[in-house]
C-alpha cells in the first residue's frame, strides 16, 4: 500500500491510500469562523480504477462511503459516480455527446459556487495589511451593519462580498464583485457594488490626490442614494476592531440562497427594468 498527501489552495488536505486496484481518499477541509478558529470537515471516497470499454472515454468509478459532512445524521452514500475525460484536444473537434457530458459536470461545479465564495472570503484574512481589521473582518462587519440596519438579503450578501475582488484584482475590485453577483440579484444591487469604489473616494480621495467627487457624475442616477447609503452607513464605517461583528456562519444561509438561484432569472435581475433610469 502506498499513500500520498496533497494540500489544496484552500487549505484542505487530500490523503490517498493505494492498494492494488483500490484507492481510498479522504479530504480534510477547514471550516472557519471568525478569529481564525478552524474545524475539520472530512470527505471520504473509495475509488476503483478501471476502463470503460463500452464508452467513448476512460473512466474512474468512485464509491462514496459514509461521511457526516456529506450525508448528515443517519444517512450514507453508497452510489457510484463516474469521472470521465473527453477525447478531443481542440474545442472544434468535440462531439455533442462529449459536450453534453461536460455541461453536466459544469452544472455540478456551478452548484458548489457558494462554498468557493466562502473560501474566497476567508482568504481575505491574509490580504491587504495596515488597517485595524483585515479585509475579511471588514467584509463581515459591513454585512453585519447592513443586516442590523434592516437591509434585505440581496443587499446584505452584496455587503458581504463587495471586496471579494481585492485578492486578485485590486485595481477594479468593485467591477469584479459586481460581475460575480450580477446573475443572481436585482440590477440595483449590481449597480451599487459596481460603483461603490468610486463613491468611497468621497472619504479619502483628497488624501491620495484622486478627485473625491467622482460620484457627482452620477447624482441623477436612480440608485445614487442607494450607493451613497451603502458607503456611508456600512462600508466606510466598517474598520472598527471593537465592533460586535457577526461570524461568517450568520451569513452563509443568505449567501447560499442567493447564489443557488437560477442565474439571470428575469423575475429577479430585470425586476427594475420597468422603472425609468438616467446616466
Amino acid at each position: 500500500m502506498s499513500e500520498t498527501v496533497s494540500r489544496s489552495p484552500y487549505g484542505s488536505f487530500r490523503r490517498c491510500e493505494v492498494s492494488g486496484a483500490d484507492i481510498r481518499c479522504s479530504t480534510e477541509g477547514r471550516a472557519n469562523g471568525t478569529g481564525g478558529r478552524y474545524g475539520k470537515q472530512r470527505r471520504f471516497l473509495n475509488l476503483t480504477r478501471g476502463t470503460d470499454r463500452d464508452g467513448p472515454f476512460p473512466r474512474v468509478t468512485l464509491h462514496r462511503v459514509a461521511s457526516p459532512c456529506l450525508s448528515g445524521p443517519g444517512r450514507s452514500y453508497d452510489e457510484d459516480m463516474t469521472t470521465k475525460t473527453v477525447e478531443f484536444t481542440r474545442m472544434a473537434d468535440g462531439t455533442r455527446e462529449e459536450y453534453q457530458y461536460l455541461h453536466g459536470l459544469e452544472r455540478e461545479y456551478i452548484s458548489e459556487l457558494p462554498e468557493r465564495l466562502i473560501d474566497a472570503l476567508r482568504r481575505l484574512d491574509d490580504g491587504l495589511e495596515g488597517y485595524k481589521v483585515t479585509r475579511y473582518q471588514h467584509s463581515l462587519q459591513t454585512a453585519t451593519r447592513a443586516m442590523r440596519d434592516g437591509a434585505d438579503t440581496e443587499m446584505i450578501v452584496a455587503a458581504l462580498i463587495h471586496d471579494i475582488g481585492d485578492d486578485l484584482s485590486p485595481e477594479n475590485h468593485s467591477q469584479v464583485a459586481a460581475s460575480i453577483i450580477r446573475p443572481y440579484v436585482r440590477a440595483e444591487v449590481t449597480w451599487v457594488v459596481n460603483m461603490h469604489g468610486i463613491f468611497q473616494y468621497k472619504y479619502y480621495g483628497h488624501h491620495i490626490d484622486v478627485d473625491p467627487d467622482q460620484r457627482d457624475a452620477y447624482r441623477d442616477h436612480r440608485w445614487y442614494d442607494s450607493c451613497a447609503n451603502f458607503c456611508e452607513r456600512w462600508d466606510q464605517e466598517s474598520f472598527d476592531p471593537d465592533y460586535p461583528t457577526e461570524p461568517i456562519e450568520t451569513f452563509e444561509p443568505m449567501l447560499r440562497e442567493v447564489f443557488s438561484r437560477q442565474p439571470f432569472d428575469p423575475a429577479i435581475v430585470d425586476a427594475d427594468a420597468a422603472q425609468p433610469t438616467s446616466a
